[in-house]
């Protein structure tokens, strides 16, 4: 109950007793709400006071201010409940609208930082990884690979491991090749060694065969060609007829390579390692290479000699020297 009128607060006063005050100010001055009780019934009253008690609300700051004050006062007597069964104010559902965002807004930051979390642990996880392959990078470490190599290439029984670790070690053959990958290729169910992604992201085929292979027959002397007296092995031979039917495989069938695999095999090159370096052999391995179009035959030791090669490279490269300004 407010009432706005002419009287004056001390004749008000001797009609209630005045239970307490709450005191505001606004745009305009102060103003005050009086909780009261008439002594005549003991009815309980609000009065709103502002000098010669007319209150008029001028804004709409001063009509927040009103209003949350006659909440506060109206909670304070009874007459209203904060409880959301029976009735909030606005402000109250105001305040538990905000409350729920704000939890919202908290579980959003938790998920967030626990997605930052596996994002700073993936991070890392790849620092890690490549911190580990920069150090295989080194010259050190290649000369470890090197190691390992040679004795792979002793042990009869090691094709298998041979295979693999050429198809972990593309740095061997030089800057040429940045990844290796395995795939089906003949409808015969033949299947390649692998595959070597070039750096200007062709293909080429690799086909690895022993390494206690000969590569030409009858020889006693340095020979500077095949020939009738010292013809190709039947596993050279075999290897060259093997490559030329992948080769043909992919020429026939990389429209739907392409579309299952993404990778466009175009003309790809074949390189046949096999059997072991022989200084005989040296300058007729060189002639036959020249004669075969797209596949190159290669020995272990030409491997290894690339190898050794590429590490002097690095070792005696020159550093950059920086001009001191």
């Amino acid at each position: 109950m407010v009432e706005p009128n002419q009287e004056n607060i001390s004749s008000w006063a001797k009609r209630h007793d005045i239970i307490s005050t709450l005191k505001s100010t606004g745009s305009h001055g102060w103003f005050h709400t009086v909780i009261g009780k008439r002594k005549k019934d003991g009815q309980t009253v609000l009065r709103l006071k502002r000098f010669r008690n007319w209150y008029s609300i001028p804004s709409k700051d001063d009509y927040l201010k009103v209003k949350q004050m006659l909440i506060r006062a109206g909670v304070s007597v009874g007459w209203d409940s904060t409880n959301p069964q029976t009735g909030t104010y606005d402000f109250v559902n105001d305040m538990l609208s905000e409350t729920s965002s704000l939890i919202a807004e908290k579980n959003k930051t938790v998920e967030q930082k626990k997605k930052l979390g596996e994002k700073v642990l993936e991070l890392r996880s790849k620092i890690s990884e490549y911190e580990l392959a920069f150090q295989k990078l080194k010259p050190e470490a290649w000369k470890e690979d090197l190691e390992d190599f040679q004795t792979l290439l002793q042990d009869s029984s090691g094709e298998h491991k041979i295979q693999e670790w050429i198809y972990s070690h593309l740095w061997i053959f030089g800057p040429y090749y940045i990844e290796a990958t395995k795939q089906d290729i003949s409808r015969d169910n033949d299947k390649i060694d692998f595959l070597m992604g070039r750096y200007d992201s062709f293909y080429d085929v690799i086909e690895l065969k022993l390494p206690t292979c000969n590569i030409f027959e009858n020889v006693s002397g340095n020979i500077n060609s095949p020939s009738r007296e010292n013809p190709i092995t039947s596993d050279v031979k075999n290897a060259i007829s093997q490559v030329i039917k992948y080769l043909e495989e992919y020429e026939l069938d990389k429209g739907n390579r392409l579309f299952a695999s993404g990778q466009l095999i175009h003309k790809p090159k074949a390189i046949i390692i096999i059997g072991r370096g022989d200084i005989k052999t040296k300058n007729a391995l060189r002639t036959l290479n020249d004669y075969l179009h797209r596949i190159e035959v290669l020995t272990y030791d030409d491997i290894l000699d690339r190898g050794k090669e590429l590490i002097k490279m690095f070792e005696t490269a020159r550093k950059p020297r920086l001009k001191k300004i």
